[in-house]
């Protein structure tokens, strides 16, 4: 059963942080993705708690956060989970839970989104990057390589390279 709008339990100082979260000083800030409740729920989930919460279901309010984040239309965000427009209206006019594809693309969005504010210290930035054409990913946007594994992981592993300044 879906679950509704995620609150997180990770107090603002930073405690819990994972051990990528930016420092300044030597202290431990707050990752940018901590601001945002979804964003912050599926960016602490490692590989088994991101599967069980795929196959547990989870909320249309998922997709439909992440529409309104990106600024996404009806039709990218149809896009986002694989299915038509008629489709995601329905879906999200009903509240009805995502089906596990549908789920998997909405969370794999979410987690770049997250590793990408992280890299570039806010959301906004990330949010920029997700959504423009990038030389080291062929011209190709961020966004539209997240649609399937392989791209994402490509995508993942340039935000792993930036993070650890290597070329791109």
């Amino acid at each position: 059963m879906a679950s509704e709008t995620p609150t997180s339990d990770v107090e603002a100082s930073g405690a819990g942080a994972p051990e990528s979260a930016a420092t300044v000083g030597g202290a431990r800030t707050r990752p940018p993705w901590q601001d945002d409740p979804w964003l912050c729920r599926v960016a602490e989930w490692d590989d088994a708690e991101a599967d069980a919460a795929i196959r547990d279901g989870l909320s249309i309010e998922l997709a439909a956060h992440l529409q309104k984040l990106m600024d996404l239309t009806d039709e990218e965000a149809a896009q986002l989970i694989g299915r038509s427009r008629s489709t995601y209206a329905r879906y999200r006019n009903a509240g009805r839970d995502l089906g596990m594809a549908e789920a998997e693309r909405a969370v794999r969005l979410a987690q770049l989104i997250a590793l990408a504010a992280e890299t570039f210290g806010a959301i906004s930035e990330a949010l920029s990057w997700m959504r423009e054409p990038n030389y080291a990913l062929g011209g190709r946007m961020p966004f539209d390589l997240a649609e399937t594994d392989p791209g994402a992981r490509v995508v993942r592993n340039l935000l792993h390279g930036i993070q650890h300044g290597h070329p791109v």
